[in-house]
C-alpha cells in the first residue's frame, strides 16, 4: 500500500485551483496502478467539522498513479479564507479506504480586485 504524505496547499479565491500527485508503492519504489481505484478528496476548517467541501478528482494517468485535484473560479470565490484540513483518499473495489494525502490548505483573499 502506498504510503501517507503530508503536502500543504494554497488556494486562492476566485482563481482556478489544481495539483497534480503522484502515488508510489514504497515497496516496489515505483508508480502505484491506480486502475482498481476511485479518488476522492475533501476539505474542512476543522476535523471534527459536519461540513466539508468537495474538491474535484481525477485520475489523470491510472498506470503511473497520477491524480490531480481542483476547484473552480466558481467554486474557490465561495470559500472564507482561513486553514482547512485535506486529505485524498483511495477507495477500492472493496470499499477499503487508504488515506495517500493530507494537510492543510491555506485559502487566501486577494487584496487588488
Amino acid at each position: 500500500m502506498p504510503e501517507l504524505y503530508v503536502i500543504n496547499l494554497s488556494i486562492d479565491t476566485g482563481s482556478n485551483f489544481n495539483r497534480t500527485f503522484f502515488v508510489n508503492d514504497p515497496i516496489t519504489n515505483s508508480s502505484f496502478n491506480l486502475s482498481e481505484y476511485n479518488v476522492i478528496s475533501q476539505m474542512k476548517q476543522w476535523y471534527g467539522s459536519s461540513t466539508h467541501i468537495d474538491l474535484q478528482t481525477e485520475i489523470l494517468d491510472p498506470f503511473t498513479g497520477m491524480i490531480m485535484i481542483s476547484l473552480t473560479p466558481e467554486e474557490t470565490i465561495l470559500l472564507n479564507p482561513g486553514r482547512y484540513n485535506y486529505n485524498v483518499v483511495m477507495i477500492s473495489s472493496l470499499g477499503i479506504s487508504t488515506r495517500l494525502f493530507e494537510g492543510i490548505a491555506s485559502v487566501k483573499q486577494g487584496v487588488t480586485r
